[in-house]
């Protein structure tokens, strides 16, 4: 694997925060801001080093009793060969 792929495979706890509630009560939740960080301390600035395009955006409706309904994004993120 790359160096850089080892830099951001793991998480620090600083930037996790446990979910205390719902069906993913235990889980950790990753803080955007610090994906954003590591991604730029990596790759450089966003749009010079690495960019991303938003590929589908949709909104998933829950069936179930609690109806828990979620939007869904999928990104495709390109980094820039120099």
């Amino acid at each position: 694997m790359d160096s850089r792929y080892n830099v951001v495979k793991t998480v620090p706890q600083s930037a996790l925060k446990i979910i205390d509630f719902g069906k993913l009560k235990g889980k950790y939740d990753i803080s955007p801001q610090w994906r954003w960080e590591i991604l730029t301390e990596v790759y450089g600035m966003c749009g010079v080093g690495w960019y991303f395009d938003i590929v589908d955006t949709g909104t998933s409706i829950g069936r179930s009793y609690w109806r828990n309904d979620a939007l869904c994004k999928s990104k495709s993120i390109y980094q820039r060969w120099r």
